[in-house]
């Protein structure tokens, strides 16, 4: 099912919950209310609010230091960019729409993952006295947007940027396209690859700008026609073509990890590598060799027959500095179902099953009995 047409079907329903989307192994959670977009957060870096503005010049690298020191009595960091004078509140909503709408053209742009939707009930928003939403204790601090953002508004400039990307695609067909910057430029993709001073693969380029590939494509597309970057006519017969980057390297160390159990690193490892070539043979082999390895470890620590119970009434999850997936698994632990049962009654699947109920039993909420 297209990401597209879930997102659709949120905006038809007017629905309110948490759309988590994984792809290449990267959780992003998009939440909605009433069918509008009114946060998102993730665990990388591309999905954090304060680099993206770092990224784009809106603050500086000072700011964000202090920034993310132990938070006074100012609440959230949004909070203190305004009171101190960093960016005044329209930038920072203008900013914070551009971030949002970029990860979203991330996500919609790629065609292989998979998404879980919990609906909630409610439309509670804790807010400050100045509008800007105080930090709750289950949520990420910048996960709320200020502003909700139209999905519908948001499908439209997806529709009408398709066509748009495959012009994109048919200059850059790879992230293994080579260019080097050339001429004076004040972008700051330019500038990477000015200081790089040699030529680049884009999936080079994004991760040492931990950007998503749509915003780095397209920015390219524009300076290339500017004339500002030339594509180096590099191909697989060159000697040197192997070690353009640090792809290779990078699968050594995820079948490293792999050899070693660190399972949750080999998999953090695989979805840079995968975000960056996503039809790389490797690494979509070490992939499914992850799975496989992965569910036997689990299984061990947690046999079929053993039953998982909760350790505290159900209501108080949700008070629990819990992810969604998290406060979903643990309220279907209903003293019946077995691990095995609870596989294959859930909608997460059965990886995603067993590694969110290991975070439950680890972390003292559930128990096996």
């Amino acid at each position: 099912m297209p990401l597209t047409d879930v997102i659709q079907w949120i905006l038809d329903s007017k629905a309110t919950g948490h759309l988590v989307v994984t792809m290449d192994m990267e959780e992003t959670t998009l939440e909605f209310r009433n069918g509008d977009m009114v946060g998102i957060s993730g665990e990388s870096l591309r999905l954090d609010l304060g680099h993206y503005l770092l990224r784009h010049g809106k603050i500086t690298e000072t700011q964000l230091q202090t920034l993310v020191q132990p938070r006074s009595e100012m609440g959230s960091i949004k909070a203190r960019m305004v009171a101190n004078g960093i960016l005044d509140y329209a930038t920072l909503v203008n900013s914070e729409r551009s971030y949002a709408m970029e990860i979203l053209m991330d996500l919609l742009f790629v065609t292989d993952g998979n998404f879980h939707f919990t609906p909630e009930h409610g439309n509670d928003v804790s807010e400050d006295a100045n509008g800007l939403d105080e930090d709750v204790p289950n949520e990420n601090s910048g996960a709320r947007l200020e502003k909700p953002i139209s999905t519908q508004n948001a499908l439209l400039d997806v529709m009408r940027r398709m066509d748009e990307w495959n012009r994109i695609r048919e200059v850059f067909p790879s992230n293994l396209t080579v260019i080097k910057a050339t001429g004076e430029s004040d972008d700051f993709i330019h500038k990477a690859l000015t200081e790089a001073n040699e030529p680049m693969s884009i999936g080079d380029l994004c991760m040492k700008l931990e950007l998503g590939r749509f915003t780095v494509y397209d920015r390219l597309y524009r300076l290339y026609h500017d004339k500002k970057i030339v594509i180096d006519r590099m191909n697989d017969a060159r000697e040197n073509h192997d070690a353009l980057g640090p792809i290779g390297e990078l699968i050594e160390n995820a079948r490293v990890l792999l050899a070693e159990n660190q399972f949750e690193e080999a998999r953090e490892l695989l979805s840079t590598i995968l975000g960056l070539e996503p039809d790389n043979a490797d690494a979509r082999d070490l992939v499914r060799t992850l799975r496989e390895h992965h569910l036997n470890y689990l299984y061990q620590q947690m046999p079929p027959h053993l039953t998982p119970v909760l350790t505290m009434p159900r209501e108080k999850l949700k008070q629990m500095p819990l992810s969604q997936k998290e406060i979903f698994l643990g309220g279907r632990l209903n003293g019946k179902w077995d691990v095995g049962m609870l596989v294959v009654a859930t909608s997460l699947g059965e990886l995603d099953t067993l590694r969110v109920l290991r975070k439950l039993i680890h972390a003292g909420i559930a128990r096996l009995q």
